[in-house]
């Protein structure tokens, strides 16, 4: 079985996936001058989801390291509370990329300004007055509950408007929204649509096991409050796509959603077979829910994003200069991901490291020819429109103007953990 080391590991190998997705797409958000704003502004987001993830990672691996730096307990809280807040951001950064990408929400800019900032601002507020009312954990926790709610709740709301408004329209451009949403819905809520069977069977044991609310002190019925408004949301959503899916004529049959959305219900339900049979004190129960669980989604939220930038043309694959430098990045993406996932089953069966370097060797060579073929293709018709563009909608200078307020933001978000990591 895994050890300490192996943990660690898994840690850093996710640091630098989310680094180097978030450097990507934030240097082709800001080069590609060429695609449409709306695209640009959906990429940049995207882009920093990931560099504020690489940063709770960061943070993660301090607090399971502090001999590194040798600081004190009081630092370790700190890093807690960081970590946590860090956490409600990117909740509050998964709602406002669904107000704008695919398509925006709002019939005007300076309504989705509005809505943006009144997204952070409720963070803050809560994150205060949480601090006020409740203090340290509870306090901490309580403001992530409402995160989940604004976060999912605007992912699955939307994800659902589109799906139903466009996925059997007459046009591929308006199918691809409903599509695409699809994607996103599945690679930012994974870990709350794999808990489909406690909505399901209306089931209220451990619902935060194996997710970053574990080992909090959150109010029991409140947590429960929360999941039963995401829950049943995010359950009919996915059911609702594998029969419409399903149902579809050939022609308009997406089957990579399809067998996205039959793999999670699969894996939803063997995650809820592994929690009611498995003793939740066991290593096996330990390793399954850091390794599969958290683990998983830290390498399926990048290949999902990969497939979306890539299949809806988000940046201007006809630029040579851009096409080669992507494909240079494509295959680090590609060795880093491959380590974390052996990583993973190496927590399970445990291998030699010269049999792991020849099977991630292996890997490369395969996923090498695969990267060349599908670059090939895609160039073919880079030119093409996947989706619908709001000609108007975003200035050019907005990408870099998101860019800026993401970081002051980040700033903010670290003053307030630092304020509740005061009272742990």
């Amino acid at each position: 079985m895994a050890s300490a080391g192996s943990v660690d590991e898994l840690i850093i190998l996710s640091f630098g996936l989310s680094i180097l997705m978030g450097i990507t797409f934030l240097w082709l958000s800001l080069k590609d001058e060429k695609t449409h704003n709306t695209l640009r502004v959906g990429l940049m987001q995207m882009g920093l989801l990931f560099m504020v993830n690489s940063l709770i990672f960061v943070t993660y691996y301090l607090r399971s390291n502090p001999e590194i730096i040798g600081f004190s307990e009081q630092i370790s809280n700190y890093l807690l509370a960081i970590g946590s807040i860090l956490n409600l951001f990117t909740l509050i950064q998964i709602g406002i990329l669904f107000t704008i990408f695919p398509l925006p929400i709002l019939a005007k800019r300076k309504n989705t300004i509005k809505l943006g900032s009144a997204l952070i601002f409720v963070m803050c507020i809560s994150v205060l007055l949480a601090n006020l009312k409740l203090g340290g954990k509870a306090g901490i926790f309580f403001a992530i509950t409402i995160g989940v709610v604004i976060g999912i709740g605007i992912s699955a709301l939307v994800t659902a408007r589109w799906y139903l408004l466009y996925r059997m329209h007459d046009d591929v451009k308006y199918r691809n929204v409903a599509i695409s949403s699809a994607f996103l819905l599945f690679a930012f809520n994974g870990e709350s649509i794999i808990r489909w069977p406690y909505t399901l069977f209306f089931d209220k044991r451990e619902l935060t096991t194996g997710s970053f609310l574990e080992g909090g002190v959150l109010n029991e019925g409140l947590i429960h409050l929360m999941f039963s408004f995401t829950g049943p949301l995010v359950a009919v959503i996915l059911f609702a796509i594998i029969f419409k899916e399903a149902m579809a004529n050939r022609e308009k049959r997406d089957f990579a959603i399809l067998g996205i959305s039959i793999a999670y219900l699969l894996f939803g339900l063997v995650n809820y077979l592994v929690q009611i049979l498995v003793s939740p004190d066991g290593e096996f129960a330990s390793l399954w829910n850091y390794f599969v669980v958290t683990g998983t989604f830290g390498l399926l939220r990048p290949l999902i994003l990969i497939i979306v930038a890539l299949r809806f043309n988000l940046f201007d694959l006809t630029n040579e200069k851009i096409r080669n430098r992507t494909r240079v990045v494509a295959l680090l993406i590609i060795t880093v991901w491959a380590s974390a996932f052996f990583e993973i089953i190496q927590a399970f069966i445990p291998m030699p490291q010269l049999l792991s370097a020849a099977l991630i060797g292996v890997f490369l060579a395969f996923a090498i020819g695969w990267e060349d073929k599908i670059f090939e293709n895609l160039a073919d018709r880079a030119d093409e429109e996947a989706l619908p563009v709001e000609e108007e909608y975003f200035e050019n200078d907005d990408p870099y103007r998101l860019m800026m307020l993401t970081v002051a933001v980040l700033v903010i978000s670290i003053g307030l953990g630092i304020l509740s990591g005061g009272g742990i």
